[in-house]
């Protein structure tokens, strides 16, 4: 059972003032990419994706190309699209693949479109089907 503290977490400020000195204190060529969430399920004790929340119109790194093809060797990877992360809707697509092309050029990304999400709820039912769930919510 989740406590009511990592419940309510928002995230930590210390691990974004670390990733920023990391840039700043290493510089160039020292590069890197977050994923914002792995999605893991504790019956099968494993990672069943992960997602990428992206804003409209945000693009997908070189970086994130690099990660993203590795990480989708352990599981599928999504990227989800929305105006407004409390509410939706959420656009939610598969990441395929990308290869990062030539210098200077942006990197070719296939993305499959799996669905729109409207709200919270919708989004439930999305994961509960990459768990493997019935649609019942967890007690986890």
């Amino acid at each position: 059972m989740i406590d009511d503290k990592k419940y309510n977490l928002k995230g930590s400020e210390s691990r974004d003032a670390w990733k920023l000195a990391h840039k700043q204190k290493l510089g160039r060529g020292y590069y890197g990419s977050d994923i914002d969430y792995a999605v893991v399920e504790f019956r099968t004790a494993r990672i069943v994706a992960f997602y990428d929340y992206k804003k409209p119109r945000d693009s997908i790194s070189k970086t994130e190309v690099i990660a993203y093809n590795d990480l989708i060797k352990l599981a599928p990877m999504y990227i989800v699209e929305g105006p407004c992360p409390a509410e939706g809707p959420f656009k939610i697509s598969r990441y395929i693949g990308g290869k990062l092309g030539n210098y200077g050029q942006e990197p070719l990304i296939e993305l499959e479109f799996v669905q729109v999400c409207e709200d919270w709820e919708a989004f439930r039912l999305f994961e509960d089907k990459l768990r493997g769930r019935n649609g019942t919510r967890a007690n986890d």
